[in-house]
Formats: C-alpha cells, structure tokens, sequence
C-alpha cells in the first residue's frame, strides 16, 4: 500500500498534469541538499525515495579504485572488499546518512526544491502541449460593394496598417514559418476576378503573440516606451 506521502504526490500529480516521477525526484533533490547542508560534506551524496513507506534515505557514494586520489569520492579495493568481498574497481560503496537530524533544513529545502521543480514541471507540460500547435493560418473573405483592383486593395491596406511595428503585408499567402518565434502578424490580401471577392490570409506564432506579448506592447504604450521594445 502506498504512504501518505506517495498519496499526497499523486493528487499533486494529477492536478498540476505532471508525472509523480518529477515530484518523487524533486524530494530527493531536496533531501540531498538539505543533507549536505547538515554534514557540511563533499561527498558524492544520492537518495531514494520509498513510496510504499514515504522514508527518503539518503547515501554517500564512493567508487571502487586501485589508487585512491579523491578519498571523498573514491575508495580503495582492499577497504572496499571488506565490506563487500565480491565488489571489483569500477564498483560502488555506498553508507547510509541519518536523516532524523535534517528536520527543519529538510522540511524548507524540500518545500523550495519542489516548488521549482513543479514549477519547472508544468511549463514543460504546457509547452509540450501546445508545441505541435505552435502558429496558426487564419483566412476570411468579404464580398465588397464594388468591384474593386488588386492596386486600390494593397492601397487600402497599406494605408491602415502604416505604423503597426507587428504587422507585415505580404505579397504571397503568409506561411506560418514565416512568423515562427516573431511578435509579426503576416497578412495577404487578394481580390479574386472570378468571384469577386476580396481574400485575406494571416499568419501569426500564436505561442508568442499570445496574451504576454500583448501585455508587454499595452505597458510600453502606457509608460510612454516605443511599442516594439522588448518584442521581436
């Protein structure tokens, strides 16, 4: 039966859509600072979690080497073998380090660590979801009152986007690898002769023209900076 712990991280798992692995090993990074900090130690420090107790043990590891030249990290075959007499070079020696004297370092490093690592978790989750979605093409057309050419339509257009800094006509229908990693809205505007109507075409990486982008040109504005600094 899973600990209280393990239980307690599943539910964080499930709400925050990231795996319980991240939040298993955000606790051990945890443990293993908060360790070092105790022990005041340079040596090669792991732990483990054990979600069916909620324990987290924490271990100094030391390589298996015929000559010893980093005693915090290595450990001579002869004194190895005494522990364990089948263990070869290349082999690791590890011994356990009490973790009931952590107490409050471990509670705040473990609380700081899984903070970020969450954190950390859950804006990789949201890339990863919305990276296959990354641009979007958008088209509409109108019927005008009037018959109108292709010349007075690039006219009309160039006249009121003039000064946009993030807005781009385009000769040709824009492409969203066009705009990719840009603040740009590319546009493509065409009056067809056999229908009569006027086509627009835009393009935009909806990634970073989002919401974000479009706080940061509000506050230039506001405070009086030029629209585009800080933008591309």
């Amino acid at each position: 039966m899973a600990s209280q712990l393990y239980q307690q991280i599943e539910l964080i798992s499930r709400e925050k859509h990231i795996e319980p692995e991240i939040i298993v090993a955000a606790i051990e990074d945890a443990m293993v600072v908060a360790a070092r900090k105790f022990y005041r130690t340079e040596e090669e420090l792991r732990s483990k979690f054990n979600p069916d107790t909620g324990q987290v043990d924490v271990f100094s590891v030391h390589t298996v080497v015929e000559e010893v030249v980093d005693p915090l990290r290595e450990i001579s075959l002869n004194d190895a073998r005494k522990r364990m007499p089948e263990i070869e070079v290349g082999g690791e020696i590890t011994q356990g380090k009490p973790t009931d004297v952590l107490g409050r370092i471990a509670a705040q490093t473990a609380k700081q660590v899984i903070l970020q690592k969450v954190r950390e978790a859950e804006r990789d989750s949201v890339f990863s979801e919305f990276q296959g979605r990354q641009g979007e093409l958008v088209n509409c057309y109108v019927t005008p009152t009037r018959p109108i050419e292709q010349d007075e339509l690039d006219v009309m257009y160039e006249d009121a986007y003039a000064g946009e800094p993030f807005v781009e006509l385009a000769p040709a229908p824009a492409e969203v690898r066009d705009v990719r990693e840009t603040n740009i809205c590319r546009l493509h505007v065409a009056a067809s002769e056999h229908t009569g109507k006027v086509v627009v075409l835009s393009a935009i990486d909806n990634l970073w023209k989002g919401t974000s982008s479009q706080a940061v040109q509000n506050l230039n504005l506001m405070f009086g900076f030029p629209e585009a600094e800080g933008l591309t």
